[in-house]
């Protein structure tokens, strides 16, 4: 009989302590406890994968007793979904969005109720992905492959050192209020970071992604095309008057201005990880209403009168 896998998923985006949670982990799983930290920091909100069923519960136990509201789900419990097909504009037509992807001739029409999930999200550039992040897991080779005593005894020490760092906030949003957050991440780390929105339809039956620096947004039939920041403030501007309920924490997050190096992902395979738990948990828990009074975006420029920006 085939042995059924499990993940644990967070019901809510909440950083977990390595240096709360590591020992008992690493007693659960049965590594090592610098081992268990590790995983701990590298995990969002899919927090583990792949476990039997009775590790994983024992890790959602031990989360929720900890405050932390978790689940263990089987595998056959999540719907199969698409992978994210790129779109490069979006128009507005009425009570629907015309999509056009890169694959495809003809635009997808996806219904203004049938959006399900918009989850926006910044991730470093290659060169630039070490700016945002303090430890580069992809890098550190595993510890029991190294023969030198003295080099794995000090690696992991400086492990340790960077384990016992607390999980850093994001910072409280203090945007400019006349301009989007959007225009100011376009001038703050221009060529450092590339910003991304995910959208999931209803059921998880479509999945969308646009890059700010690759797609144009057209408001009517006949409209200039927008692209860049002008077009990412418009476009969301239309979705929190016709569809506010779609986006996610992250992406209000994102809209609300100010710093953004808490928030940003080191690699473009972070945000796809978090991505796809948004995706699952608005599967399961479905839409919740999200605080707009002060997470909408910032108003758009005025549309420019001649040319295309696109």
């Amino acid at each position: 009989m085939e042995l059924e896998l499990y993940q644990v998923l967070l019901d809510e985006d909440t950083a977990v302590d390595p240096r709360r949670y590591g020992k008992e982990l690493s007693d659960i799983l049965g590594n090592t406890a610098l081992e268990a930290r590790m995983l701990i920091r590298k995990a969002r909100g899919i927090f583990l994968e792949d476990l039997d069923r009775d590790r994983a519960q024992k890790v959602a136990d031990m989360l929720r007793r900890g405050g932390i509201s978790a689940r263990a789900v089987a595998a056959t419990e999540i719907p199969p979904f698409p992978q994210p097909v790129r779109a490069v504009e979006i128009a507005r037509a009425g009570e629907a969005l015309r999509i056009r992807c890169v694959s495809d001739e003809e635009p997808a029409v996806l219904p203004w109720a049938d959006l399900g999930a918009v989850i926006a999200g910044a991730v470093a550039l290659p060169a630039y992905s070490e700016t945002f992040s303090s430890i580069r897991f992809d890098q550190i080779p595993a510890l029991r492959k190294l023969d030198d005593p003295e080099t794995r005894d000090l690696l992991r020490e400086n492990l340790i050192l960077k384990m016992e760092l607390p999980t850093p906030e994001p910072p409280p949003a203090t945007g400019d209020q006349t301009r989007s957050a959007f225009e100011l991440i376009e001038e703050r780390w221009p060529g450092k970071v590339r910003v991304y929105a995910d959208l999931v339809g209803e059921n998880l039956r479509s999945w969308n992604r646009v890059a700010m620096d690759d797609f144009a947004y057209t408001t009517h039939a006949g409209s200039v095309k927008l692209g860049g920041a002008w077009g990412f403030t418009r476009f969301f501007q239309d979705i929190q008057q016709m569809r506010p309920q779609a986006l996610r924490p992250m992406t209000l997050k994102l809209a609300a201005g100010g710093d953004i190096r808490a928030l940003v992902f080191p690699r473009i395979e972070d945000f796809h990880r978090y991505s796809t738990w948004e995706a699952l948990r608005f599967h399961f828990q479905g839409a919740s209403p999200c605080p707009q009074s002060s997470s909408s975006p910032s108003p758009a420029p005025a549309d420019p009168s001649t040319g295309d920006v696109s």
